[in-house]
């Protein structure tokens, strides 16, 4: 697999937004979409989900074995 931004523009693009951005990485290498947060009383809390395909343009930037072996979930 390429690194993650090298299929298409927009994704690149996406990667590189600041202000609001959803999309990030973690420290094992595993591409992840903030899909809901929420304010709690230890602060702020985030409900995130590995991003296997490109949702620009379909491109498989991740296998589910790949992002089990770095968060170090077995499947």
């Amino acid at each position: 697999m390429t690194g993650f931004g090298a299929c298409c523009d927009d994704l690149r693009e996406a990667l590189d937004f600041e202000e609001g951005k959803t999309m990030n990485l973690d420290d094992g290498g595993v591409l992840y979409l903030t899909v809901a947060a929420v304010d709690t009383d230890s602060g702020p809390g985030f409900f995130d989900i590995a991003v296997r395909f490109c949702p620009f343009c379909g491109t498989e930037l991740q296998t589910q074995a790949a992002i089990a072996a770095a968060s170090g979930v077995m499947n």
